[in-house]
């Protein structure tokens, strides 16, 4: 299984395509915040949405709803937006077919240095997380939280992730397809009622509420299941 690493402060940003290279961009100045705000499935009513930003109301600058992610309620919420969406979690068998008919934008999450140790051939690494920016009172409480774990570089949800997406998915016909280390779970499994959270899901959620997208997909066990698999992975 590829390990946790730390992170750099460059994003792996390329674009989707037979041939495509990864071009190293620094972030852009980043908004103080980036807000969601799609039409509301029919038959749903309107409520909060779901928002990436930097504000300081939310540890993790994701807003769930006015949930943390990683929260029952804002897990539930994640699921549900998921399963109407009808995001659907790929085999590495069909990820690695979709990766050579060139029909879908395979989008590595994880953070720059996760990619650079061990990744899956053609896909581009647009991260979810990136390092904590900023020295208000709640960062430095979320520094030191990372810390007290033996965590050196802290994370914080990246405010910029669904414009990075949409970047290097400039073709709106094809799917994108996501992937972390695990993949995740969004239906029943084991004891877990609402299947097992992970970057991917979340990242997935995101990108549904965006409206900005059409397929959606995941794959299922994420990069480590890629491995498992005894599939190729390149290292940078």
């Amino acid at each position: 299984m590829l390990a946790q690493t730390g992170v750099l402060p460059s994003v792996n940003v390329g674009s989707c395509g037979p041939g495509s290279g990864r071009v190293m961009l620094a972030h852009t100045a980043m908004a103080s915040a980036f807000s969601l705000r799609p039409s509301p499935p029919r038959g749903r009513r309107p409520g909060p949405r779901s928002s990436l930003t930097t504000s300081a109301s939310m540890r993790s600058g994701l807003s769930i709803q006015g949930h943390q992610p990683t929260s029952p309620a804002g897990w539930a919420i994640i699921v549900d937006s998921l399963r109407r969406a009808d995001v659907q979690l790929l085999s590495p068998q069909e990820v690695q077919h979709a990766l050579q008919a060139g029909t879908q934008c395979v989008v590595d999450v994880r953070l720059p240095a996760e990619f650079e140790a061990g990744h899956v051939s053609g896909t581009v690494n647009v991260p979810f997380f990136r390092p904590i920016s900023g020295w208000d009172a709640v960062r430095v409480l979320r520094r030191l939280a990372f810390a007290l774990f033996g965590i050196r570089t802290g994370t914080e949800i990246n405010p910029l992730f669904v414009e990075e997406v949409s970047r290097v998915a400039a073709d709106s016909s094809k799917g994108i397809i996501l992937m972390c280390n695990i993949g995740g779970v969004i239906e029943h499994s084991g004891s877990f009622k609402v299947g097992t959270q992970s970057r991917s899901l979340t990242a997935a959620h995101v990108l549904v509420e965006s409206g900005k997208f059409g397929s959606i997909k995941v794959l299922k066990g994420g990069v480590n299941g890629w491995a498992a698999s005894e599939r190729p992975i390149e290292e940078m």
